[in-house]
């Protein structure tokens, strides 16, 4: 049977391989066939976090889920567009709290900067909140 071509019948993908260096194989597994290529996708979220307390409560604010019922104190100045509502809403808490702790992506879109701050991930949102939290506690550790 020396370099024959053996075909082994289950279920899943089919795969060829050497039994040894006179015999090859076909053979199916249940396993579906590896796919190598990788998308990305990129979607807009629009967060915001409010601490209060020192850091006692801390609410979490999805601007995208939460369009109407978030932004209709804006009235007349309230648009279609969420980026433009979550701007005004930012500086609008920016303004009636005044000596707040921010956050970059605050500090950008409350000066109206053009380009404004986009985390990479919300693992990277998190890690500036934690570590302002930290600071706010005086950047002493708590057990």
């Amino acid at each position: 049977m020396s370099g024959e071509d053996r075909e082994f019948t289950e279920l899943g993908q089919i795969f060829t391989g050497s039994i040894s260096t006179s015999y090859s194989y076909t053979q199916q597994t249940p396993y579906p066939a590896p796919n190598y290529e990788t998308t990305e996708v990129r979607s807009e979220k629009w967060w915001l976090e409010v601490v209060i307390a020192g850091g006692g409560l801390r609410y979490h604010m999805a601007g995208e889920r939460a369009k109407q019922p978030l932004f209709q104190y804006l009235a007349e100045r309230r648009t279609e567009d969420l980026p433009t509502n979550f701007k005004l809403l930012v500086q609008d808490m920016c303004r009636f709290a005044p000596g707040v702790t921010i956050n970059r992506g605050t500090y950008y879109l409350r000066e109206n900067n053009p380009d404004a701050l986009v985390y990479p991930s919300k693992k990277a949102f998190n890690e500036e909140m934690i570590w302002l939290l930290w600071q706010l506690l005086g950047g002493r550790p708590t057990v």
